[in-house]
């Protein structure tokens, strides 16, 4: 099979307007009981709905335009981006004074450069009757009066302008919306006519003009603009220039704008094996105006290939080999290649089976690609396994199983494959929350929610006391989540009460008391020495509350079987603020050996699990078959085998599974998550430069 299989579509004049496809929402739920007798709130979504599939600025576009001044800036590929479309020149070669502010002017001159890319049908420029331009530039003034007679802009007063004039964000957003009304839309963008919002999340919007309010809101679904906090848009706040060009960058990505020359881009850069991606190539002249009717050539490079290209620059036999994308030739421009439409754009949906990189270029017909002459853009394309479940996460405190009033839980759902590794997919879930104070329901919702773009989806709650006269108040939260083609995997801190996707937490405020003690340990396993000292090693045990908080000042007394090492009622400690007691030990002997370490707490039935410590003979060289791994520790790339010798390994050594060649990280997570254990291994040297050999086999 092909590594890519492309289906033409239709052409972008049938498709126009194409609506977005599934925007990318991350789901806030807060559900928070303010007093007794208020229900919760349900959810809220505050996420904009309509991003753009693609994008303005990219390839040329985001080369840098030589400022000294954007280095380190937020907005430094916005101002790179706005200067290869010629919207800005800079205050000189060197400065763009990102932080200056912007006026009246100078945002009329900017929109009027950028309607020529985005689209926007200028007017001859006629007299408006403003009398404070009249000694200005005369690009300036024409920008002035164009703007105005489209009514994108607006005067002072009938005869005023206030050309020095600074924007305000909302008038910033007045100017935007009015400049997107009239711009061309373009494929993956939306029409801000048709955008409704479902937010209300700035708070000093009230008392300002419903247009202004509109335009805000209908920015913020388009990814255009953000609020200054989450609560917050600041109308009145005066915009600089860096901010402006973030403003104009983003909402130029909803319009036909696009860089000089070939781009090619995709909806999506991470899919699952054989799913579809959908590909648009670009061509603009050096004006940035569109090419229509001109024949693109899209083939595809594996990741795996070495050497693409032969050493006159012609395609390799590994690019041939992935036959081409429409049924004609790979590296040749033909009848069967696509070709731009009216808009300089042609768009596929390609399949994806593997990893690899996409090439786009445009030629004349019987062109064959020649690296060295053709101009060509490229993009990488990396693929998932198929999904398998859903996992749930969240935030609690390690230790903990209750949560105090005020504190907040997230849960994260993400789409996962057979090794725990996400999956960038959307898949559909039901989801049921149920809060319940004191025994009595107070809120319960049951919807169907999405994961956005990288196969993920959150939920925050937060509780409150819901009467902080009584002192024995409980909230319980019950989540359940289902999806249809997955199983669910629960894996919270406190873990589901009967499996699947049953989450139970709860708010409390009972007093904080010892609860849990647990050792730690690094490294987890030494070499046993009988010299000098001999080899000393740290183990701290760590105590929390059921809040997951440290607990301090509490006596913990660690043991072990092994009298050259913790032994019996040797090491006493108290722990510290963070809940932390620490024993430090040295054990001189050569003798090898495990050590089962334990710890208690003083005076309680409060006991950590044993955790075995491991003293072992040295490190090997050699051959040796059939060797069984106890310990793996990946920060310091070594591990234990059952006869008690130590293993180090790099990435200059080779991994094989079964025989098959594999990386260090896929090495690793073999012996954690798939219970790979027994290996052959081949150690020449612990020296970094050596390639060592380690095969798991079963």
């Amino acid at each position: 099979m092909d590594a890519i299989t492309v289906m033409r579509r239709e052409s972008m004049e049938q498709m126009r307007p194409r609506p977005l496809s599934g925007a990318v929402v991350a789901l806030l739920l807060a559900a928070s009981l303010l007093a007794a007798g208020v229900s919760p709130a349900s959810a809220a979504v505050d996420e904009p709905d309509h991003l753009p599939d693609f994008s303005a600025c990219l390839g040329p576009a985001l080369e840098s335009a030589g400022f000294g001044d954007t280095a380190g800036l937020g907005a430094e590929q916005a101002i790179d981006c706005l200067t290869h479309y010629r919207i800005t020149q800079g205050k000189s070669r060197f400065v763009f004074a990102p932080n200056d502010l912007v006026t009246r002017q100078q945002m009329a001159l900017f929109l009027s450069r950028a309607a020529r890319p985005a689209g926007v049908r200028l007017p001859d420029a006629e007299d408006q009757g403003f009398k404070d331009i009249v000694d200005l530039p005369e690009e300036v003034q024409d920008a002035i009066n164009r703007m105005v007679e489209l009514k994108i802009m607006s005067g002072a007063s009938t005869e005023r302008f206030d050309p020095g004039g600074r924007i305000p964000r909302r008038d910033m957003a007045l100017f935007l919306a009015g400049f997107l009304e009239q711009a061309d839309l373009g494929e993956g963008g939306t029409d801000i006519t048709k955008v409704t919002s479902d937010d209300s999340l700035f708070e000093d919007l009230s008392g300002l003009p419903r247009t202004v309010e509109t335009a805000v809101y209908r920015l913020y679904e388009l990814g255009v603009t953000k609020g200054t906090s989450d609560t917050a848009f600041s109308p009145d706040a005066p915009v600089t220039r860096g901010q402006m060009a973030s403003f104009i960058t983003r909402a130029l990505s909803h319009t036909n704008a696009r860089p000089s020359g070939v781009t090619v881009q995709a909806v999506d850069t991470k899919v699952v094996e054989g799913e579809q991606i959908d590909v648009l190539i670009s061509l603009r002249d050096r004006f940035h105006r569109p090419i229509a009717d001109a024949y693109v050539d899209l083939f595809g490079v594996d990741l795996d290939a070495e050497n693409p290209f032969d050493r006159d620059g012609t395609c390799s036999s590994s690019i041939q080999n992935l036959g081409g994308l429409l049924g004609g030739l790979a590296c040749v421009i033909d009848h069967a290649d696509l070709t731009t439409d009216g808009f300089g754009n042609a768009v596929d949906a390609v399949r994806i089976d593997d990893s690899l990189t996409l090439w786009a270029w445009t030629g004349a017909i019987d062109e064959e690609y020649d690296e060295d002459k053709a101009e060509a853009r490229t993009f990488v394309v990396r693929t998932s396994k198929p999904p398998v479940d859903l996992e749930i996460t969240d935030d609690m405190k390690e230790g903990a199983s209750l949560l105090a009033f005020d504190d907040r839980i997230t849960f994260t759902l993400q789409v996962v494959d057979r090794d725990g590794d996400p999956v960038p997919v959307r898949r559909t879930l039901r989801v049921a929350s149920t809060i319940e104070a004191n025994g009595v329901v107070k809120d319960s919702e049951s919807r169907n929610y999405s994961t956005d773009s990288s196969g993920s989806l959150t939920f925050r709650f937060q509780e409150r006391d819901p009467d902080k006269s009584k002192n024995d108040d409980v909230v319980t939260l019950d989540l359940d989540v289902s999806v249809s083609d997955l199983v669910v995997r629960d894996r919270t801190t406190l873990g589901a009460s009967d499996g699947g996707g049953d989450v139970r937490v709860t708010w409390s405020q009972e007093s904080a008391v010892p609860t849990m003690l647990r050792i730690v340990q690094k490294p987890v396993f030494h070499v046993a020495s009988d010299e000098g000292r001999g080899a000393v090693n740290s183990v701290q045990a760590v105590l929390t509350d059921q809040y997951g908080d440290p607990v301090r000042g509490q006596r913990i007394l660690f043991s072990s079987q092994d009298d050259l090492g913790v032994g019996e009622d040797r090491y006493r400690r108290h722990t510290s603020s963070r809940g932390i007691a620490t024993a430090r030990y040295q054990r001189d002997s050569e003798y090898s050996g495990v050590e089962e370490i334990g710890a208690e707490v003083v005076g309680t039935n409060i006991e950590a699990d044993p955790v075995p410590h491991y003293w072992v003979n040295g490190y090997r060289t050699g051959p040796r078959r059939g060797l069984y791994i106890l310990e793996l520790d990946t920060d310091l790339n070594q591990f234990v085998t059952a006869d008690l010798y130590a293993y180090a390994y790099d990435l200059n050594d080779q991994f094989n599974i079964y025989g098959v060649r594999v990386t260090l990280q896929e090495f690793e997570a073999a012996i954690e998550e798939r219970g790979l254990t027994t290996l052959d291994v081949d150690v020449r040297s612990r020296d970094t430069s050596a390639v060592n050999r380690f095969d798991l086999r079963a």
